[in-house]
């Protein structure tokens, strides 16, 4: 992350758990801070302000099955 923190014209990092319904998303700030949300379980939804998309957990995660974890 630290990396990709130093790219001036990156607005939004995701990170997609493969364990898990859980995504968290860092959203850089005027200030250049990072501001983490997350969307947690396969009725939570997430927004990408940056490309104007909203989906849900349950589209993300279509056709995988956690009962085995």
């Amino acid at each position: 992350f630290q990396h990709y923190r130093s790219i001036e014209s990156l607005e939004e990092y995701v990170l997609v758990s493969q364990d898990e319904a859980r995504i968290e998303k860092y959203v850089k700030r005027g200030d250049g801070f990072w501001l983490l949300s997350e969307a947690v379980g396969l009725d939570s939804e997430i927004e990408f302000a940056s490309i104007e998309c909203r989906i849900s957990l349950a589209e993300v995660y279509d056709k995988i099955d956690f009962s085995d974890e």
